[in-house]
């Protein structure tokens, strides 16, 4: 395979997300049970870190890894597509959990200055660490993005290519086409 190593560091890129929700998820369990007087917002934190460990993991795989593997193995413009879309949405999630606004289950910038202004130092450290990765994380999808888009441009790919195959892809789906004869079906007698 000619690009092995961008899919690869792809894949790398998935794991540290996984390790970053991780790191994200103890940070917030940790903070939450020293309980720091100024972070009222400990246990939605926990919450919504718990529930993004397991909602993330999937969704992060079946809507930008899986589509770019895809995408690189079988030089599918629609794949790529796919992948630049909701990698996109990825890249903007990881820089807003960095911050790590209260209540949005991110142990990130506002989280840290808190915890070290209070001199919850333990808590802060895991902080810390979580907020290296969320913005690590966040570096290294902007460069492989760019490094994706890059390929994309090079090989010719059109967005009316990713239209086509997309509408293909429908055509040999016996879910729409059942779907579509249900609607005319449907139109034809609702007419009488």
């Amino acid at each position: 395979m000619q690009h092995q190593t961008t899919v690869l560091w792809l894949y790398r890129e998935w794991l540290l997300f996984l390790v970053t929700l991780v790191m994200n998820f103890f940070a917030c369990l940790w903070i939450l049970f020293s309980h720091p007087a100024s972070v009222t917002s400990a246990p939605t934190n926990m919450g919504v870190a718990l529930t993004e460990l397991f909602t993330h993991t999937l969704a992060s795989f079946f809507l930008w890894y899986r589509p770019v593997y895809n995408a690189y193995m079988k030089d599918n413009s629609m794949y790529f597509f796919f992948f630049f879309i909701f990698n996109g949405f990825h890249i903007l999630y990881t820089f807003y959990m960095a911050v790590g606004i209260p209540s949005t289950g991110g142990a990130g910038l506002i989280l840290l200055v808190t915890l070290f202004s209070e001199h919850y130092i333990g808590p802060a450290v895991l902080t810390l660490l979580a907020t290296i990765c969320w913005l690590s994380m966040g570096i290294l999808a902007v460069i492989l993005y760019k490094k994706t888009y890059d390929h994309y441009k090079a090989a010719g790919h059109t967005f009316n290519e990713a239209k086509s195959e997309a509408y293909s892809h429908m055509g040999r789906s016996t879910v729409v086409r059942e779907a579509a004869v249900n609607a005319a079906w449907n139109s034809a007698t609702n007419r009488r």
